[in-house]
Parts: C-alpha cells; sequence; structure tokens
C-alpha cells in the first residue's frame, strides 16, 4: 500500500537560538528502504538551521495595602503589573498567597482597566491565581483584593507575577507586604 500521510506538527520553543529540524520513521511492518525513513529541512543539499527568537518582557510588580487595618473590617490591597517590555507579555499570572485561613476571609477581586482578565478561587495554599491574557508592551493594569480580617495582629501577603515570556529582571517580580491588624 503506497499511502502517504502529513503530520504537521507545531511548536513553542522555550528558548532562543539555533535548531537543527528533522524527522524518523518507523512502522512494526517490514520496511525494505530503511534509507527513506529520515529527512531533515535542507536548502540544496545544507542543512536548514532554524533560528528563534526569544521574546522579553520586564514584568515589574508592585503592592500597597489600605492603612490601619481593623477585625472586622475590610482590607484591600493594591496590585499593580507593569510591563516595561521591549514586548509585549502573554499569559500573565498572578499568584497571591494570603495570610492563613484563620486571620483573614478572601471577598474579592478586580481588574482596572477590566482587560478579561480572571481571577481562580483559592487553592488549598490559600493562593489566588489572577490570569491576563495580554499585557502590551508599557501597559500596566491594577488588581484590587479585598479580604476581611478575622484577628488582631501581624498578616503577611505575598505575591509574585510571571509571563510567557522571558523576564531579565524577575527580582521586580514579587513583593511581600506585611500589615498589623488592630482590634476595633
Amino acid at each position: 500500500d503506497k499511502n502517504s500521510y502529513l503530520v504537521r506538527i507545531i511548536t513553542t520553543p522555550t528558548e532562543g537560538g539555533k535548531f537543527d529540524n528533522s524527522v524518523k520513521v518507523s512502522s512494526s511492518v517490514f520496511d525494505p528502504n530503511l534509507a527513506n525513513n529520515t529527512a531533515s529541512l535542507m536548502k540544496d543539499t545544507t542543512p536548514l538551521q532554524v533560528e528563534v527568537t526569544q521574546f522579553v518582557a520586564d514584568l515589574v510588580l508592585k503592592m500597597t495595602t489600605s492603612s490601619a487595618p481593623v477585625v472586622g473590617t475590610p482590607l484591600t490591597y493594591t496590585i499593580s503589573v507593569t510591563n516595561q517590555g521591549p514586548n509585549d507579555a502573554n499569559q500573565v499570572t498572578i499568584t497571591d498567597t494570603l495570610p492563613v485561613v484563620n486571620q483573614v476571609k478572601y471577598n474579592s477581586a478586580k481588574f482596572t482597566p477590566e482587560t478579561g482578565s480572571q481571577c481562580y478561587d483559592l487553592n488549598p495554599q490559600q493562593q489566588l491565581v489572577c490570569t491576563i491574557a495580554k499585557l502590551p508592551l508599557n501597559g500596566t493594569t491594577t488588581l484590587t483584593l479585598e479580604v476581611q480580617p478575622l484577628a488582631a495582629g501581624k498578616l503577611t501577603n505575598s505575591v509574585t507575577v510571571k509571563s510567557s515570556e522571558f523576564d531579565s529582571n524577575d527580582a521586580n517580580n514579587q513583593a511581600t507586604d506585611t500589615t498589623y491588624v488592630n482590634n476595633p
């Protein structure tokens, strides 16, 4: 049987550089000509290399909190993410690790401007995970996160940001805020 099949493979490189492209096929059925079971991307008789450019997006994360929080009243964290480029940032993920369950109750999360972004319910590690499909070069988005303190004392909230692009300065991709909650 002389059937032929086209297999199309699409890849997403995770780093830049030069790559060779070759393929090999095999079968459990006897093949009388093994010499035609491999192929490489060629130009004339020279193997071609594919060069992949790595995109870079320097995300900058900042977090502030409302002042003088009191047990039973809302506490607001304002988290801003700015893309300093040089490229757009895609598949941006903000992960906020809230204080332990007996210290705060999660109320809400809202993006400004509304970017089609979404936040998922808290996971068992008390993390709120929010996603932004695309943050353009020089774009900024702000996530306003509201919790309700349940007990007086020290609250520590940590947040990180990442995207599918390489970040040349990941030192500014995290922030931690320590706040002291007072009794009413």
